[in-house]
């Protein structure tokens, strides 16, 4: 009886465990406290699971920023503050579209715990943009919305307008009504709000106004350095100028709902919005053309916490289920007037009835990518130029500056610095390939016997690479590029020095058992410290390098080797330590050979070698850890010094012979043009006393001087 009293106690509470509700949390960042749909999602969730006895309770937390100071970066250090310190806090996500990509990383893929048929509802919308991350669902829209056009029909109809299909009729319409109206005494009406506000609302709002002129439905969004972006900002500052006011253009939510709910507006763009007053008709955005708009896409969407147990997962997968699906996203449409991404939504009767599905479905949306980077700059320049004096050229060339990569290039026309030391380098390589002939000719074999031909190309070939480290700096910045400059430099190091040791040691003239030992085993101890180099560049070549965007002094955005793994840095480490071994181990020989006769021009010149190679090294590293603001400095600095650091080793190495080689058949033929004057002097002089000779011992001229 004892022992089913305790199996009965232990299958109660394992019964209890199991059954035990499960408490999700979900969390939501709202820029203002109008975002009540999660607290509407929250309670008809929970009152699902009840109904149908799922074991799971919902809670949502709401962080609003209408009082911050500072919004968008209070916003954005949030979403850092949530991800980094409560990584298994929250289960699900609720995230502005806006913000996707800092999501990515963080959300469970949901293709294979999600059945797809599911998806195929968010298939033809704009979901695949914003929830799939390297080709997997990792979310879907809980709502989206669109910004749109209020126009003030009492107004408009009071003066016998239209809806206007343009800026450029909304424009005159506006300025008509305001002059007429504040002739009245209405001072209180405002044109226009453009609702460009002062944190991330004001990018894409600027951005939709350019979207809208676009030459056609299916172009691409205009580049900044075409037409219509000019004429859009063109535009943009006109209608600030004439139908609003820079404190109405950078207003915020609150100010718009305050114009829509007491109707002292003509225009107000704003979201679609539940509740407004009765004056208002909604419309789409105007464009440039009739039939041509543009409005950002805004919204919210779900997405499940990839840290948490299975068991939450499974539980929030539910959660997910449920508020993605299509009644329920029909149900929020009708009676919330809350939108929806599936867009066969729009075409239900019953949801037609209480929501403009036509307004709606000919929407011309774009998705606006968030950059932090880009954000801050764009917000700078635009503002410089709605309410200071930056001219729409200025202004659209330092935009179009924001997202550029500067790079190095061998085009002159995109960097000319690149194309420069590009010609330079080649020719300094092709200089170094041309010269070995000299190696070869018989005739100056003596000139190079201080090494074999086999190691002086191995010195030459050293240098080469030393030149061929530069070429990673060429185009954009990959991490494999990253690793083969930081391998490059110091095995080309290695290889022009080692030849040189080699040979140094084997000149030394001790018999002592340590220089008979390395003499014996020289071949073995050079091939050595040669796979010393190579293991260690090849575990340079491991580790990644993370790519860093760096925005100079000049606005400009160029790309920077950062190297964050303690692994490779030891490693580099280590690499220059067996650099500085071998120099100072050959600054040793040195000095024991340094009054050698045969030697002593060859000993001068590797110490000079050696000490130039110091101060260029140490130029280098100070040029690269040095924060350059301007890319294009940078790499001409590293890149003379490394140009430097190849012709140095080369012609006080090998060069210096083929100098001496010049010099000597120089003076060869000096001395063999003054013996050769020497020779005709003398063969003249003995050509004239001959010539005396054989005249007096002539008779024959005797005779005729006679009878002369």
């Amino acid at each position: 009886m004892k022992y089913i009293l305790i199996y009965f106690l232990i299958f109660q509470n394992l019964l209890l465990y199991l059954c035990e509700t499960v408490k999700l949390n979900s969390v939501v960042l709202a820029f203002s406290p109008e975002d009540k749909f999660f607290q509407l999602i929250e309670k008809d969730f929970n009152n699902y699971a009840i109904e149908n006895s799922l074991d799971i309770q919902l809670n949502v937390t709401l962080y609003t920023f209408n009082n911050s100071l500072d919004l968008e970066n209070d916003y954005r250090s949030t979403i850092e503050y949530i991800q980094n310190n409560d990584s298994t806090k929250y289960d699900i996500y609720f995230f502005d579209i806006i913000y996707s990509s800092k999501y990515y990383e963080i959300l469970l893929e949901l293709d294979d715990v999600i059945p797809e048929s599911h998806f195929l509802l968010y298939s033809s919308g704009i979901a695949p943009y914003i929830c799939k991350y390297n080709g997997k669902w990792i979310g879907l829209p809980v709502d989206i919305n669109y910004r749109i056009l209020y126009s003030n029909m009492d107004l408009l109809n009071k003066y016998e307008k239209k809806l206007p299909k343009t800026w450029e009729e909304m424009l005159n319409i506006g300025n008509e009504i305001l002059k007429e109206e504040r002739a009245n005494g209405n001072n209180e009406l405002i044109g226009y709000n453009g609702f460009i506000p002062d944190y991330e609302n004001y990018l894409s709002s600027v951005e939709e106004f350019i979207f809208s002129f676009r030459n056609n439905i299916t172009s691409h969004y205009p580049g900044y350095d075409s037409t219509e972006a000019q004429n859009a900002l063109k535009k943009l500052k006109q209608i600030k100028n004439d139908l609003s006011s820079n404190e109405a253009f950078r207003s915020n939510d609150s100010f718009s709902i305050e114009k829509l709910t007491d109707g002292k507006a003509i225009f107000i763009k704003y979201w679609f919005f539940q509740t407004v007053n009765k004056v208002y008709k909604k419309s789409i955005l105007p464009g440039n053309i009739e039939g041509i708009s543009g409005s950002t896409i805004g919204g919210y969407n779900i997405g499940i916490n990839n840290k948490i147990s299975n068991n939450r997962k499974e539980k929030a997968i539910e959660v997910f289920k449920y508020i993605t699906s299509w009644d329920i996203q029909k149900k929020y449409l009708i009676e919330n007037h809350i939108l929806s991404a599936i867009k066969e939504l729009y075409d239900d009767e019953e949801v037609c009835r209480t929501i403009e599905c036509e307004e709606i479905k000919n929407t011309q949306s774009f998705y606006h990518k968030y950059n932090d980077k880009y954000y801050k700059k764009f917000k700078e320049y635009i503002y410089k130029f709605l309410y200071g004096d930056l001219s729409v050229e200025e202004v659209l060339k330092k935009i179009r500056t924001i997202g550029k990569i500067y790079i190095i290039s061998v085009n002159p026309k995109e960097s000319i610095e690149g194309f420069i030391m590009f010609l330079i380098t080649l020719f300094n390589g092709c200089m170094m390939i041309f010269l070995i002939r000299f190696l070869f000719d018989i005739r100056f074999k003596v000139f190079f016997q201080f090494l074999n031909i086999n190691l002086w190309l191995l010195t030459i070939f050293g240098d080469i690479i030393i030149l061929l480290s530069i070429i990673p700096e060429y185009g954009l910045k990959t991490s494999f590029k990253c690793q083969l400059k930081h391998t490059l430099l110091p095995f080309g190091f290695i290889i022009t020095m080692i030849p040189i040791l080699y040979q140094l040691i084997t000149n030394y003239q001790e018999d002592n058992k340590f220089c008979v030992m390395v003499k014996k085993y020289k071949f073995i101890i050079t091939l050595t410290l040669i796979g010393i180099a190579i293991i260690l560049t090849l575990l340079n070549m491991i580790s990644k390098y993370d790519i860093i965007e760096y925005v100079g002094n000049n606005d400009k955005n160029f790309q920077w080797c950062k190297i964050n793994s303690i692994f490779r840095k030891i490693t580099l480490l280590l690499i220059f330590e067996v650099i500085g071994i071998i120099f100072l181990i050959m600054t040793i020989f040195i000095f024991y050979e340094w009054n050698i006769d045969s030697t002593k021009r060859e000993m001068r010149l590797f110490n000079l070698a050696i000490c130039l190679d110091y101060i260029f090294l140490a130029l280098f590293v100070i040029s690269y850890s040095a924060n350059f603001e301007n890319y294009s400095r940078s790499f001409l600095f590293s890149s003379v010094i490394l140009n430097l650091i190849a012709l140095t080793n080369y012609f006080l190495v090998y060069g210096s012979n083929i100098l001496l080689l010049i010099n000597n058949n120089s003076q060869n033929l000096k001395n063999n043009s003054s013996l050769n004057t020497k020779n005709n002097k003398s063969l003249n002089n003995n050509d004239n006393d001959i010539l005396k000779s054989a005249e007096y011992n002539n008779p024959n001229n005797n005779s005729i001087n006679k009878n002369q």
